[in-house]
C-alpha cells in the first residue's frame, strides 16, 4: 500500500512537471519541431479558441505519465515490460511527430517559391498553430499504449491457451499419407 502511494506521488510530480514545462516552453518546443525551410521562418502561435493549443499541449504532456503508469498498474507489468512499454510509447509518439514534421516540410517546400514570389521577398515569416502536432502526439501515445497492451495480452493469452492436440493432427497426417500409398 505504501509503495502504491509513493508511485502515485512520484507520477503526479512528474505529470505536474511535464505540464509546467509544456506550458512554459511551448514555443521553444514547437520551434524545434518545425522544419527548417529556406526562405520561411515559422512563428509559433496559440490560436484563440476555447482550448488554446499551448494549454492542450500542456494537458497532453501532463496526462501521458499518468495514463502510462495507470496502464502499468492495471496490467501488473514487470519492470522489463514497463521498459518495453515505455520504449514503444516513446517510439510511437516520436514517429507520429516525425510524420507531421515531414508533412509540413513537404507542403511548405512545394509552395515556398510561390509564397516568396507573391510577397516579392526572399524571406517570409509564417505564423503557424501546431495544434495538429499535438493531435499527432495524442495519436502516437494511443497507438503506443494499444501496442503495449496487445503485446502483454497476447503473451498472457498464449500461456493460458491449451496446447493443440498434436496426437490427432499427427494421426490424421499419418492416415492421409497411408491412403496415398
Amino acid at each position: 500500500m505504501k509503495n502504491n502511494k509513493l508511485v502515485l506521488i512520484q507520477t503526479l510530480l512528474v505529470s505536474l512537471t511535464f505540464f509546467l514545462i509544456g506550458l512554459l516552453c511551448y514555443e521553444i518546443i514547437f520551434s524545434f519541431f518545425e522544419p527548417d525551410i529556406q526562405g520561411i521562418t515559422f512563428k509559433i502561435i496559440s490560436a484563440d479558441s476555447p482550448l488554446k493549443t499551448s494549454l492542450l499541449f500542456s494537458i497532453t504532456c501532463g496526462l501521458i505519465p499518468l495514463i502510462t503508469v495507470f496502464i502499468w498498474v492495471l496490467l501488473v507489468l514487470s519492470p522489463l515490460k514497463k521498459i518495453i512499454s515505455f520504449l514503444l510509447i516513446t517510439a510511437c509518439i516520436s514517429f507520429s511527430i516525425f510524420l507531421r514534421h515531414q508533412a509540413v516540410k513537404t507542403y511548405f517546400n512545394s509552395i515556398v517559391k510561390k509564397l516568396l514570389q507573391s510577397n516579392k521577398t526572399e524571406h517570409f515569416l509564417y505564423a503557424i498553430d501546431p495544434r495538429h502536432f499535438v493531435y499527432n502526439i495524442i495519436v502516437g501515445f494511443c497507438v503506443g499504449c494499444l501496442i503495449s497492451c496487445l503485446l502483454v495480452f497476447g503473451k498472457k493469452k498464449s500461456r493460458n491457451m491449451p496446447a493443440a492436440n498434436t496426437g490427432i493432427a499427427n494421426s490424421g497426417a499419418g492416415h492421409w499419407s497411408n491412403r496415398q500409398r
